[in-house]
């Protein structure tokens, strides 16, 4: 996991209001589609950054943890929310104070928010790439899978625990080459 310092600055409106600014580093952005030919094209802040199509290819990035991974979801953290009673600026009234609070904890809630966004972002990458390993894979064999069977195998998956991102795509690839070989004896006693 990539951790980000963040920091909210305050900020007097006109009216003598606070408001919160979150003030974050560069985060990159990263996306990914599933192409005509079903390859997944992973881009890195707009721009093409690699194509996946294949398990090896896959795994490879994933082991990589030098460099800048798209299933590598950022987390913001450094911020915390303040207890109703805290105190911003003594020489402004209570009431002041508390709504500077509840400005404040909303600054902190769309940072959670944040959070969330780029775990489910994370995961939707890491999914079109097992979508498009496997849909390669089935062609390659000669095979059709559906993205139903595909849900389901990356559900089983992730029902176990692993010490190391890879480990999940080698037991997709296994359930993948165990789906293949069932689906080719049944064709053949067909």
């Amino acid at each position: 996991m990539n951790y980000i310092d963040a920091t909210i600055e305050m900020k007097i409106k006109e009216d003598g209001n606070p408001k919160f600014e979150i003030v974050l580093p560069h985060i990159v952005e990263w996306t990914c589609s599933i192409d005509a030919s079903n390859v997944a094209v992973i881009r890195k802040d707009g721009q093409y950054w690699d194509t996946i199509d294949d398990f090896w290819k896959f795994k490879d990035i994933m082991r990589d943890s030098g460099s800048p991974s798209p299933f590598n979801a950022p987390y913001i953290r450094g911020v915390k929310k303040h207890d109703a009673d805290y105190v911003f600026d003594e020489d402004k009234s209570v009431k002041w104070n508390r709504n500077a609070v509840i400005e404040y904890n909303k600054a902190v809630d769309s940072i959670q928010a944040k959070n969330k966004k780029f775990q489910k972002n994370a995961n939707d990458i890491f999914n079109s790439c097992v979508i498009a390993c496997m849909s390669s894979a089935f062609r390659y064999e000669g095979l059709k899978i559906n993205i139903d069977e595909i849900a389901y195998f990356i559900a089983k998956v992730m029902e176990r625990d692993y010490d190391f991102p890879y480990e999940l795509i080698d037991q997709i690839e296994n359930y993948c080459d165990l789906y293949a070989e069932l689906l080719k004896k049944r064709e053949s006693h067909a």
